[in-house]
């Protein structure tokens, strides 16, 4: 069936359009119904809430751990004397926790404001354990990496600030945080 005249479309446009849901009275009647305004500023509230206290604590989180690694640095060279090396592997050690603890809190405030939200949150969890699993098996050379690299950094076998040698080329250890950057 072909429409032929501007008439003919204009006529099934509204014809559509009445048949939509949204276009209902009864559909304005209950989306402003003063329950459901409340009902979603309390979510909006709560959800607001999830955010700025996630901003709080990772705030909180990126000024106190910098003291914590001064204030230990500071106590093992008063025992130890003025030890250059110790400094460094504080510096990298204190920026893979900051960095982790950060990633943490931001994907747990995520998943509570979704939930807050109206999500049910408990198919994305176990979307993300099966998935977990999944990449763990299909990656097990890269979560090998990634902990053999957590390794090396907690064994103290090198630090941003080295200078490393690796196959032959050296350079200057820069970054840690996926893979090792060096300046030659």
């Amino acid at each position: 069936m072909a429409i032929t005249s501007a008439f003919e479309r204009d006529f099934v446009l509204h014809l559509l359009l009445f048949q939509l849901e949204i276009l209902t009275l009864q559909f304005w009647e209950q989306a402003l119904s003063p329950q459901r305004i409340l009902d979603l500023s309390a979510s909006a509230l709560k959800i607001l809430v999830v955010l700025v206290l996630a901003w709080i604590v990772s705030s909180i989180l990126n000024r106190l751990i910098p003291k914590v690694r001064e204030h230990l640095v500071s106590t093992m060279q008063r025992h130890r004397g003025d030890d250059v090396e110790m400094a460094k592997r504080a510096v990298t050690l204190s920026t893979l926790f900051k960095r982790t603890l950060s990633a943490l809190i931001w994907v747990v405030a995520f998943i509570t404001a979704l939930q807050q939200a109206g999500f049910d949150i408990a198919p994305i969890l176990a979307t993300a354990g099966v998935a977990g699993l999944a990449i763990s098996f299909g990656a097990q050379n890269l979560v090998r990496d990634v902990i053999s690299g957590v390794i090396i950094l907690l064994e103290n076998q090198i630090r941003v600030g080295d200078v490393a040698q690796l196959n032959g080329t050296g350079g200057l250890v820069e970054d840690s945080r996926r893979c090792l950057q060096g300046r030659h």
